[in-house]
């Protein structure tokens, strides 16, 4: 058994149990001064559920326990599967109902305004889970370009509902995007990527392209989609 050594007096209480929005005083008047008939309501109770011990304690499994790879299932057929904590779960689960991914896009007033308020509030919490978050918000309205992808795609991506299984999109109540961009010899340099996209016939989406390539990084990857990035074949 260890020995006490002293007590600890000058260290400050765990910060547990309040409200986010409530004491956000420099975010509350910019909302007052740019949204003036925003109602905050939905930021009030979003502040109030991301100051709780419960979702703190989220915060730290989510970013401790890495994803794992699960190539197989234990009758040994393959899947491919990424296994994150059940707490990155709980936390998407959060900012979904929310609204902070492409729920905006249907619409609403000062929709994206809520959303950008709310975004600034999960921040404090666990910034992390927000990188898919914020690609679904990113590639929403990019598909309308595409009627036929929109008109599937688009309920989902707007949805309130989180839905992590891994299943068709026809199957889900909810979806989320994420992108893929970084490949060996470009990094972060867009303009350096390989990968080709070569017109391959149509569908139902319309013109299809055969893409190859090599994508070294692609982020959240237990997303529904991934929007990529790529050069097209001069004709």
């Amino acid at each position: 058994m260890a020995a006490t050594t002293h007590e600890v007096f000058n260290q400050p209480d765990p910060l547990v149990g309040y409200n986010l929005f409530e004491t956000n005083q420099a975010l509350r008047s910019a909302l007052r001064l740019h949204a003036p008939q925003l109602d905050t309501q939905p930021l009030a109770d979003l502040g109030a559920l991301l100051g709780t011990e419960e979702m703190q304690a989220h915060a730290r499994p989510a970013n401790v326990h890495s994803p794992q790879l699960k190539t197989h299932d234990r009758f040994g057929r393959r899947i491919d599967e990424v296994e994150f904590h059940p707490s990155y779960h709980a936390l998407m689960q959060a900012a979904v109902q929310a609204g902070l991914h492409g729920t905006p896009w249907a619409g609403g007033g000062h929709a994206h305004v809520l959303r950008a308020a709310g975004f600034m509030l999960f921040t404090e919490l666990e910034p992390s889970i927000l990188c898919p978050i914020s690609m679904t918000y990113a590639v929403t309205p990019a598909l309308r370009g595409n009627a036929a992808i929109h008109a599937e795609w688009g309920p989902g991506l707007t949805s309130r509902i989180y839905d992590a299984a891994l299943k068709p999109v026809g199957l889900k109540s909810g979806v989320t995007m994420g992108m893929g961009m970084t490949e060996k010899q470009g990094g972060s340099d867009v303009r350096a990527n390989t990968t080709r996209a070569e017109p391959d016939g149509t569908d139902a989406w319309g013109a299809r392209f055969r893409v190859t390539g090599h994508k070294w990084f692609f982020s959240a990857p237990m997303c529904d989609a991934f929007w990529c990035w790529r050069r097209r074949r001069p004709a």
